[in-house]
């Protein structure tokens, strides 16, 4: 897609808007352009882009979302959901899950490190970034795909929330689920018929998980939106969508 495009221009700006520390109450309404949020163009955008526009504002995101992770992983407060997953198992899907719920144990416990939100949530900006780092590894990915999973992962949660969110009570366990299993999927050499593909069974698996700001059943919504975003893409992988 063509830098000076645009569309290119508008989710840059729309990048920088939406993935930043998150502050109660810090953003107004949006006057930005998302109608054309799309997944067809959030695909030709996250695989043609040059890695240097997004890398500044992923790799804060990246950062700033392990340190929380590392500290719900290490720490005692809390319900410790994220260590109690870790301890089951080592296998890459497991770790996924366990460092995004630790991540959000560790904030709802009163970390004062920093996260980075996506569409103003917490759940979403923890949800769609952390576990894509394991899968990267896993699949021994270079940076440029884990950049381009991650452009993935946090426009197509943007794009779902500002579509299908307005309701209240829907969840950004959901959408953080939704993000998951487009990039998940695209880092295990997807194509975007694929990666629509298991966005509608992630999307089938969650229906009915609504929001809350309750914990621990925060944390284990949240490892359930991943969960569902995983088990779709092994569906997928197993030839079985």
């Amino acid at each position: 897609m063509d830098r000076n495009s645009f569309i290119y221009k508008n989710f840059m700006t729309i990048l920088n808007y939406e993935l930043v520390p998150w502050e109660a109450d810090a953003h107004e309404d949006s006057k930005l352009d998302y109608s054309m949020l799309s997944m067809r163009n959030i695909y030709d955008f996250a695989t043609t882009l040059d890695i240097s526009d997004v890398k500044p504002i992923l790799l804060r995101q990246a950062r700033y979302n392990n340190a929380l992770a590392n500290e719900g992983l290490e720490k005692e407060d809390g319900a410790n959901i994220g260590r109690i997953m870790m301890e089951q198992s080592s296998n890459v899907h497991n770790l996924a899950r366990a460092r995004t719920v630790a991540a959000l144990d560790a904030w709802a416990s009163g970390s004062r490190l920093p996260v980075i939100v996506n569409a103003d949530s917490v759940y979403q900006g923890i949800g769609v970034c952390l576990p894509l780092q394991e899968y990267a590894m896993e699949e021994d990915m270079g940076q440029s795909a884990y950049y381009r999973s991650l452009v993935i992962s946090n426009l197509s949660a943007i794009s779902f929330k500002r579509r299908v969110g307005e309701n209240g009570e829907f969840s950004s366990s959901v959408c953080a689920g939704l993000g998951v299993a487009a990039a998940v999927c695209y880092l295990r050499g997807g194509s975007y018929e694929d990666i629509t593909k298991v966005m509608r069974k992630t999307y089938s698996i969650t229906q009915g998980l609504n929001c809350t700001d309750d914990e621990p059943l925060g944390a284990a919504k949240l490892a359930l939106g991943v969960e569902a975003g995983l088990l779709a893409v092994e569906l997928w992988h197993a030839g079985r969508l």
